[in-house]
This record gives C-alpha cells, structure tokens and sequence, in this order.
C-alpha cells in the first residue's frame, strides 16, 4: 500500500488481524501472518486514529473532516457517523463497544467528549478539576479506565460513565509525548522528550524516572501491567516497571518513531507516538515505512513488511 504517512495501527482482540490507517483516508484491515489485505475502508478524509471494538466485529476511525465512523470489519459497511468536531485527534472505543471517547488536540485545549455508540449522542464532557488544557489521552489495556494528562497531573476516569477517580500529581513534563496506564488505574507512565515517569497510586503517588535515553520517546504498558516497552527514535526494549531494569531489546529495530498499546501485541506508528500490545507478540511501524511484529517476551522479529509494498 503506497502511503505517504501511517498514521496509527492496531490490532484486532485474537491478533490475526490489524488495522491501519493514513493520510490518504483509507483504513486497511490486514492479516498478521500473511500481510494481504482482507479490506479496506474509505473514510474519505484523512485520518487522525483508529480503534477496534473489543469483540473484533467493529472499527471506528477519525479523519480531518470532524467525523468519527463506525464501520463492520468483515463487511466494510459504515454503520454510525459521529459529528465529533475537527478539533478531535484521538478515538477510543470504551464500556465494553457502547461508548466512545474522542480527544483533542493539544493546541486547543478543550475536554474529551464520551459518545453513545447506540444513537451517536454526545453524553458528557471530561471537564478536569483543575483546568489545564489536554495534551493526552490513553486507555488502560482493557478499556476500562482513561488517562488524561496535562503539564503536571494525569488525570484518572472511569471510561464507561466519563466519572472522574483520581488525579496523580507528575513532574514538569515540557511537551508531553506519550502516555500509558494500568488496568486499575494505578499506575501511569509519562514520557515526554526524553524522559520517562512512572507513579504509583498505592506508593503515595510516587514517581520514579526510569534511566531511559533517547529523543520520541512513547511508552506502553504490557498485560499485566508490570512491563513497559519503550520506543524511541534509536532503540526498542521491555522493561520491568517496578525495579527501572531493563529486560531485553527488541531486536530489528530501526528509527521507530513511536506507539501504542493493545493487551498483548505492540505497534507503532510512524506519524506520531503510538504503541498497541497484545500478550506476548508486539508490532510497529517505523520512520522508514515498514512495520514489524517481536515476540515480547524474547524480543524476536516474528513478521515484517515494507510500507511501500503492503500497506
């Protein structure tokens, strides 16, 4: 697939399957093993994100026309057209497939809004206690719980209801890059530039900065929670959160830009910091247009294929 830019990818619950999205404003629904493409999906604008439903029967995708569309995966059909606004960068699917959570872009500043996925309908905004303009926004691995985050504080809500938890207090951050947290909620890392913070809620909401170097620096947390991966612009690696030690490299690594995070793989894209995991395989995209998936736990190339040809 000839695309300038791949803007985010993720992966499908089982992991046979992945989505990707660029700026062209198409959404590509691809196998993992083999790399053919089982569908596309033309949004046309071009996007800014991708989600999976957690029952793998569903995506939805955001573009630069303001609309987030839920499409069906095998029948490439749209099924809902959200008006969420063109200020709205990010998309995530949350209570179990019945609600969606759009952000925005950390220019403007604005709340995330919670959508009812039946009807379309705005429910609520995430209107923060203390105002600070939204520079990120993130879901735990399973859905359950958001993240929001600004200069100095994360921002924890329940996703189902858009119902504020708790506020974990984090150091300056000068640009906030990446951010990813735990299924409880408890923990959250930050990244930004090169540094990276992780803060526990049951250690009196400390934050400890791990030794990681690097410029783009994005962060995700693996199951579990108590491994991180970690891409940077010259390197990729697992590390254990609560000892700061370094567990492995991936191997094959080469100018990542960044990523996002699923249960049990990983992926990355080029555009912008994103990481996906899904247990013990990961997958990433890198700056030179190609995308891989490792096995997390030996840090092993599983698959790769080059942008230009398949995607």
């Amino acid at each position: 697939r000839r695309w300038r830019v791949i803007r985010d990818v993720k992966f499908f619950p089982k992991g046979d399957r992945l989505v990707a999205v660029g700026v062209d404003g198409t959404a590509i629904i691809c196998e993992v093993r083999s790399g053919r493409v089982l569908r596309i999906l033309r949004h046309g604008a071009d996007l800014f994100d991708v989600h999976v439903f957690p029952a793998g029967d569903r995506v939805v995708t955001l573009g630069t026309d303001g609309s987030a569309r839920v499409w069906g995966a095998d029948s490439g059909e749209t099924l809902l057209q959200i008006p969420v606004g063109r200020q709205h960068r990010v998309v995530r699917v949350v209570a179990g497939g019945r609600r969606l959570v759009t952000g925005v872009s950390a220019a403007n500043g604005d709340a995330p809004s919670l959508w009812d996925v039946a009807d379309g309908r705005e429910l609520r905004r995430l209107w923060q206690p203390v105002y600070s303009a939204t520079k990120l926004l993130q879901l735990s691995p399973c859905g359950a719980v958001l993240v929001t985050v600004c200069a100095e504080r994360a921002f924890v809500w329940d996703a189902a209801d858009g119902r504020f938890e708790r506020l974990l207090p984090l150091p300056p951050l000068d640009r906030p890059a990446s951010v990813a947290i735990s299924e409880g909620g408890g923990t959250v890392v930050a990244a930004a530039q090169s540094r990276v913070f992780a803060c526990h809620a049951d250690a009196a909401n400390a934050c400890a900065q791990l030794p990681i170097f690097g410029s783009h620096v994005t962060v995700a947390l693996l199951a579990g929670g108590d491994r991180l991966a970690v891409f940077t612009s010259s390197s990729a690696s697992i590390w254990d959160l609560r000892s700061g030690r370094r567990l492995r490299s991936l191997l094959g690594h080469a100018g990542i830009a960044g990523s996002s995070l699923e249960p049990r793989h990983m992926s990355v894209s080029h555009s912008r910091h994103v990481v996906a995991a899904c247990g013990r395989r990961a997958a990433a995209d890198g700056a030179v247009q190609w995308a891989a998936a490792w096995d997390a736990t030996t840090g092993r190339v599983l698959q790769k294929a080059e942008a230009r040809e398949r995607w």
